[in-house]
């Protein structure tokens, strides 16, 4: 997996799913993208999100500024501290893939320590993926992936773009949409879903409809693997290469 400007990562792609079902789907090449205010209307913690696609200026505790007078120790409001949402009408007609991204930190060449970073975050966060989905398709060509969905989103003439998501921590929050206000929004979100490692596909259809869009991409067979997301860890092996004999 590589950064062709700054090198490299060690890294997968991860799509949860409920049913093995969906999961076959997929890796038939089938992608199943649902509308951004479908997630603000699912009731499941992991999922669902009131915030989607807006961009929220301040944390989850919405309270009151105060100054404190050094002499007398009282307390002063300073007013106008609220939680402001910021939407764009226009992020309401994205179509969303979402999958996780576990990927070790990006280094100029392959070094060893990648693979341990990798198992570290993948353990970090599997908790999280099983919530999710108790099936895992592990996508071993991000790259030719990402393609095949860009090419077929052309095809359709549609718009698409790909990134992991940013998590903002706390009040205030000041994000840059550099002048991007239909796709920004939906690469943001707070840092309670950061244990998710998302990585989204945001495809704008040009219309105001709301149903799911499902995007035909060709098959994925030859670069995915099935797993149940509880065995992660115990099917994700190390194997030394043997030093040859002088």
């Amino acid at each position: 997996m590589r950064d062709r400007d700054t090198g490299v990562f060690l890294g997968a792609l991860m799509k949860l799913y409920s049913e093995r079902e969906h999961a076959e789907q997929f890796m038939d090449g089938i992608l199943l993208c649902r509308r951004v205010p479908y997630f603000r209307g699912l009731e499941d913690r992991d999922r669902g999100d009131e915030d989607e696609g807006m961009i929220v200026h301040t944390g989850d505790q919405v309270g009151e500024l105060f100054i404190v007078d050094e002499q007398s120790g009282k307390q002063h409001r300073i007013p106008g501290v609220t939680k402001t949402r910021l939407r764009y009408n226009s992020t309401d007609r994205l179509a969303l893939f979402c999958t996780a991204l576990v990927r070790s930190d990006r280094y100029e060449a392959e070094r060893p320590e990648m693979a341990h970073q990798f198992m570290q975050r993948l353990q970090a966060s599997l908790q999280a993926f099983v919530r999710i989905g108790a099936h895992t398709v592990v996508v071993l060509d991000v790259e030719r992936f990402l393609d095949q969905v860009k090419a077929a989103a052309e095809r359709e003439g549609f718009v698409s773009h790909a990134r992991a998501v940013e998590y903002y921590d706390a009040f205030p929050r000041q994000v840059e949409l550099h002048g991007d206000q239909t796709f920004g929004p939906v690469f943001c979100k707070h840092e309670r879903y950061r244990d998710q490692r998302e990585h989204r596909i945001a495809i704008d259809t040009r219309d105001d409809g709301l149903e799911p869009l499902r995007l035909s991409i060709g098959s994925l067979r030859d670069i995915t693997v099935h797993v149940e997301t509880k065995n992660l860890m115990e099917n994700i092996r190390f194997r030394r290469d043997a030093i040859p004999a002088n």
